[in-house]
């Protein structure tokens, strides 16, 4: 009796991406460039591309891990998620033209889709680019991957959301603006026990940015 043949598996090609390029980018022209960006696999079956919301000239800029597929909003998060946003800004004392919200990824991945650690990798650079442009006096983490991707490896590496909150982080980013963790939109919704949490560290980073500009 012959032995069972067990079926080798199938290889997956790996397409070779571009590398994004930023050098000759504007604010007015990236929602156009992402329009035909091709640089991570996320590009396939997307249902739409996203730079953010908000003003070009927000000092204060909130970065969420990616945009819901399901949504046609021109928000990165789902509807009830923006809702909470602005009930956040507001309580805080920001207008619509001092904040920005963008995603890690620009791209509405496929239904089923979600990014993983290369696409994030490869959409770096628009980020880059954006802090670069905004030059914010805070940045907002919100959420495990928002803070990972934000923060040097050696201050996330092995570390829970909850273990990065509460504290007030130096950064690598351009202008070296201070960044702060929080709860993702979409958890405070699911738990109201996150509010209060993220509430704390919001008014942290009010503290931050005020003391970093001299108001009182």
């Amino acid at each position: 009796m012959e032995p069972t043949r067990v079926p080798e598996p199938e290889r997956v090609e790996r397409i070779a991406r571009v590398p994004v390029r930023v050098d000759d980018l504007r604010w007015e022209t990236l929602d156009e460039r992402l329009q035909t960006c091709e640089s991570c696999a996320l590009c396939e079956g997307r249902s739409g591309t996203l730079a953010g919301w908000g003003s070009p000239t927000a000092k204060w800029l909130f970065v969420v891990d990616h945009m819901p597929s399901t949504e046609r909003n021109q928000q990165p998060v789902g509807v009830d998620e923006f809702t909470l946003f602005q009930a956040i800004y507001q309580a805080m004392g920001l207008t619509a033209e001092e904040v920005f919200m963008t995603s890690l990824t620009k791209c509405r991945a496929a239904p089923g889709a979600a990014p993983i650690a290369e696409d994030i990798a490869q959409c770096a650079p628009y980020l880059q680019q954006q802090i670069q442009w905004l030059q914010p006096h805070m940045v907002v983490a919100m959420g495990l991957p928002a803070a990972q991707a934000l923060l040097d490896s050696a201050r996330t590496q092995g570390r829970a959301l909850g273990q990065l909150r509460g504290q007030v982080h130096p950064s690598p980013l351009a202008g070296e603006p201070a960044v702060v963790v929080t709860y993702p939109l979409a958890a405070m919704l699911r738990s109201a026990s996150e509010k209060p949490k993220a509430w704390a560290d919001l008014c942290l980073a009010l503290f931050e940015v005020d003391a970093r500009t001299g108001q009182t």
